[in-house]
């Protein structure tokens, strides 16, 4: 029983593994075809977002299939759990690399602006920040929260300047108030990859030491990805 129980769990693994190599992916693409203003590619994002969705509901099935014919003990019990959690986390992250896609195809009909220089760097820092907590739930890295808050918070500040950059613009620039409003919300859906980002590294924590720190956990309240 043991023995096919850790079989199950590898295969679970494996599935999230795969499912965060996707979303990354998808993150990366977005925003490749955001700094290219590359609709038709922006289109493949959106309709790849279906095949994310399809692995969490997989994943979703394994583990609920792994708890009721193994029923594992309290240690995999959680874990188990943590892979239900990562999957939401990983598929609501692949939402907001849809959403930036679906708002550079908006964008194409508008005028020209350029946008502002932080929501690049947004974008790097996010990207990063994935592909740490992604390599660090592999390793069982239970500092990959504490690591990522630091970055978190550069997030979180560069997103108040691109918030301070839209409402300057759209007193300035009345005839770019449409495309400087979309800007602000590709800034949000990078604040809001960040902060699921966190949740992974926090869930990670739990999974190698059976403690999480609450108070980084982010409510669902008001969390529509922008498009």
């Amino acid at each position: 029983m043991r023995e096919h129980f850790l079989h199950a769990l590898a295969e679970l693994e494996g599935q999230i593994r795969d499912m965060g190599n996707r979303v990354s992916l998808a993150v990366r693409d977005a925003l490749w075809s955001l700094e290219r203003n590359e609709p038709i590619f922006a289109r493949q994002i959106i309709a790849n977002d279906n095949v994310i969705d399809e692995l969490r509901y997989q994943i979703e099935t394994n583990a609920l299939s792994v708890i009721t014919r193994q029923q594992p003990m309290a240690r995999d019990l959680r874990v188990v759990s943590m892979f239900l959690e990562l999957a939401s986390e990983l598929e609501r992250i692949g939402d907001y690399a849809e959403g930036i896609a679906e708002l550079v195809i908006r964008c194409i009909e508008l005028p020209t602006l350029e946008q502002p220089p932080q929501i690049k760097t947004m974008a790097l820092k996010a990207q990063a920040m994935l592909r740490d907590a992604l390599d660090a739930l592999h390793e069982r890295d239970p500092q990959a929260a504490e690591r990522l808050e630091h970055s978190d918070d550069e997030i979180d500040s560069l997103y108040r300047e691109v918030l301070a950059w839209t409402f300057a613009t759209m007193r300035s620039q009345p005839d770019h108030v449409e495309r400087a409003m979309y800007y602000l919300w590709i800034a949000h859906n990078l604040e809001r990859i960040a902060d699921r980002t966190i949740n992974i590294g926090e869930r990670t924590s739990f999974i190698a030491t059976g403690i999480i720190d609450k108070h980084r956990l982010r409510k669902d309240e008001a969390d529509k990805p922008q498009a």
